[in-house]
């Protein structure tokens, strides 16, 4: 998603990247975007929690506005469907990734407890 392609580089601005933007926690607060927790939650909501999306969007618009958060709800509905077609396909990372980068990605995102659905 933009929102934590955004965050990583934000958080890697003093050389480290912080993975806890791409998995929600709630140490990495706004990952260094602007209402970035906000948007977090409101793009978890939307792919995992519908429950919750009314509240979460709630809060993208109070802090910022109506029509940022029409443009945040487009974005995550395209990089999910996105998504969902790379899964479909079976793409896998580049090879240029070395092994220990993709492992320490993989733990960083808590993904190794994830099991493969291909």
């Amino acid at each position: 998603m933009v929102l934590h392609a955004q965050a990583l580089r934000a958080s890697a601005e003093d050389g480290t990247v912080d993975l806890r933007v791409v998995n929600g926690d709630d140490g990495a607060a706004d990952g260094g975007v602007e209402a970035g927790a906000a948007l977090s939650a409101f793009a978890h909501a939307a792919i995992s929690e519908p429950g919750e999306i009314a509240a979460t969007r709630e809060a993208v618009v109070e802090a910022l506005g109506v029509q940022r958060a029409i443009e945040a709800a487009g974005i995550i509905a395209r990089f999910d469907g996105i998504n969902r077609v790379a899964d479909a396909t079976g793409i896998k990372l580049d090879e240029a990734v070395g092994e220990s980068d993709r492992l320490a990605v993989f733990e960083g995102l808590g993904l190794e407890a994830v099991a493969s659905k291909l």
